[in-house]
C-alpha cells in the first residue's frame, strides 16, 4: 500500500479568510475560482496590493509517512499579479515574518521533509499586485507538492 493523491489534502487556516493560525477543518476546494483569494478589485489593481493566506498541506493517510515532501508553484497567475510562498509553523499568525521565495519547479521547491500520518505543514502564500496592474478577473495559479512513500 502506498500514499495516493486522495490521502494528501489542503486545508485553510483557522483565522478569518485563512489569515493564519492553526489548521482548520475547512478543506480547500481544488480547481475552484476564489477558493483562497478573492478577485483583486480595480482600486486594488490601481494602487497595488499585497494579500496573504495561510494554508496547510496534510498527510491524511492512516499509517504511512509521506517522505521527502517538496512544495512549489507549478503555474503562476495569468495576470500582472504574482505568488510567492514560505513555510509556516503550526500556529503562526504573522504573514510578514517568513522569507518568501518563488519556486517554480520541483528542483527549486521548498523542502517540507517528512509528514507523518495525520501531520500537516503550514504554508504562507503571498499574492502581489503591482500598482497600475491591469484588472484581471479569475486569475489562477497552481500549487503542487510531491513526496515518496514506501
Amino acid at each position: 500500500m502506498s500514499i495516493i493523491s486522495s490521502d494528501i489534502q489542503w486545508f485553510k487556516s483557522i483565522q478569518a479568510d485563512s489569515d493564519g493560525g492553526t489548521i482548520s477543518s475547512n478543506q480547500i476546494a481544488d480547481a475552484t475560482l476564489n477558493n483562497l483569494f478573492p478577485d483583486t478589485t480595480g482600486d486594488q489593481s490601481a494602487a497595488g496590493n499585497i494579500t496573504y493566506r495561510k494554508i496547510f498541506l496534510k498527510n491524511n493517510h492512516g499509517s504511512l509517512t509521506w517522505q521527502s515532501v517538496v512544495f512549489w508553484i507549478s503555474s503562476q497567475v495569468d495576470s500582472d499579479e504574482s505568488f510567492s510562498v514560505a513555510l509556516g509553523t503550526s500556529s503562526d499568525t504573522d504573514p510578514e515574518a517568513p522569507s518568501y521565495t518563488t519556486p517554480l519547479d520541483k528542483g527549486s521547491g521548498l523542502s517540507i521533509g517528512d509528514l507523518a500520518p495525520a501531520a500537516s505543514q503550514g504554508i504562507w502564500i503571498k499574492r502581489t499586485t503591482p500598482a497600475g496592474a491591469t484588472a484581471f478577473p479569475n486569475a489562477t495559479g497552481i500549487l503542487k507538492a510531491e513526496g515518496d512513500s514506501l
